[in-house]
């Protein structure tokens, strides 16, 4: 099947155009922000953790009540909202010099995104067929992905010759395009509210159905629950990267940028050949080869050293990549496949609050054990948790599959 009629569904695309420019500014933003505290300001690890801590504490807190408060409104507008007043917020950004004003902003800036991720998830399924997910997930992906690739590598060159707080900039403007194509589907005549015609329930009800859904669906409850663990083990080394190459390639603060587009490379790869699959493949088998994949580039990142050939990072970059888009992909379409339209903007923002608890406290962990012990030492005991995780993993899919044998329109775990 084609990606034709995709490209021939005009709010779909025109979705997806506000979609690729904001993220386009965002891989901007990220290296801009990282090599400002790891390079210009020359920040601890523990302070490099403090990002991400800021990006995530209000994803931890505000993504489970963000869901149910789109549901029952005009989903565009909400998403029109959220970039404008992230444009706002980021251009403020460009006048702060203080470490810790920087991040208060910044957590202000997440705590408006967290209504992005439902919003864009419901919009899809509201919009697109169920016979085309798998390809507007893919798309989506790839999108994504070319970003990381293009925005980095710009990005980190712009940051190198002038300064990372153009890139801020950049992410601003980005953001107000992306505002002014959700304004032209916010003109259209669709309704996106909530699509259901039940009575609008209270707040703790919704939520607590959310969660419901969650528990009692088998193939959702694996996948978060092993996700959750795959992101934490992840994130316990993925901020510290910078510390990591300060210390063998400090000559190359561009490196940063390159590696994070090679991440996309190997990202783009998986979209790209799950974006040709007819239906889904199994997510258990596929979560395991992330995992693999994610514990190969840690435990071969951690031996490492000085004058190293470029190549080796940006190929291991590639194969990480590859193990960070599996993790996305089988996210996104377990969560359009086992929701309905009426449940997916509530299960998709408490998957975004799950893993964004990891994203919360992996980096702490790992700034603290870096500190303790070295980035060599965490590294490689990342790469063996993930080991362990991809093999509980194993032996869950195959008691799985031992007990009983599910009859569906797509694979069980």
């Amino acid at each position: 099947m084609s990606l034709q009629p995709l490209f021939k569904n005009k709010l779909f695309m025109k979705v997806f155009a506000s979609y690729s420019i904001s993220m386009f500014g965002i891989y901007f933003d990220r290296v801009a922000i990282f090599l400002l505290f790891a390079y210009v300001w020359q920040e601890r690890p523990i302070m490099l953790a403090f990002i991400a801590v800021a990006i995530a504490l209000p994803q931890v807190i505000i993504s489970p009540f963000a869901g149910v408060f789109i549901e029952h409104r005009n989903k565009v507008k909400v998403m029109l909202a959220a970039d404008f007043l992230t444009a706002l917020f980021t251009f403020s950004l460009l006048f702060i010099t203080n470490t810790w004003l920087f991040l208060t902003v910044l957590m202000l800036r997440s705590t408006i995104a967290t209504v992005h991720f439902p919003a864009e998830q419901a919009i899809i399924k509201h919009i697109v067929p169920e016979t085309l997910v798998l390809r507007a997930v893919s798309l989506n992906g790839i999108s994504a992905q070319v970003a990381r690739i293009i925005g980095p590598v710009i990005g980190a060159t712009l940051a190198a010759i002038y300064s990372p707080l153009l890139c801020l900039f950049i992410n601003g403007v980005s953001l107000l395009f992306s505002s002014l194509i959700l304004l032209s589907v916010a003109k259209e005549k669709t309704d996106f509210s909530h699509p259901s015609i039940r009575e609008k329930q209270p707040f703790r009800e919704d939520l607590q159905e959310g969660l419901r859904i969650i528990l009692q669906t088998k193939t959702l409850l694996i996948c978060f629950g092993y996700s959750f663990l795959g992101f934490f083990a992840l994130q316990m080394v993925d901020v510290q990267f910078p510390v990591l190459f300060r210390l063998i390639a400090p000559e190359h603060p561009e490196l940063m940028g390159w590696i994070m587009s090679f991440v996309g490379i190997g990202s783009i790869l998986i979209y790209g050949l799950m974006s040709k699959q007819k239906k889904m493949l199994y997510p258990a088998k596929l979560l395991m080869t992330s995992f693999a994949c994610l514990a190969i580039v840690f435990i071969s990142a951690s031996f490492l050293t000085s004058g190293f050939p470029l190549s080796v990072p940006l190929l291991m970059s590639i194969i990480l990549g590859i193990g960070v888009g599996l993790q996305m992909f089988v996210a996104q379409t377990v969560i359009q496949k086992e929701t309905t339209g009426d449940t997916i903007a509530r299960v998709s923002s408490l998957y975004h609050a799950i893993i964004n608890v990891s994203i919360l406290v992996a980096p702490l962990i790992g700034a603290l054990l870096v500190e303790l012990f070295s980035i060599y030492t965490v590294l490689k005991g990342s790469g063996i948790l993930l080991l362990f995780i991809g093999s509980a993993l194993l032996l869950t899919h195959k008691r799985e599959n031992q007990g009983h044998v599910e009859v569906t329109r797509h694979p069980s775990i």
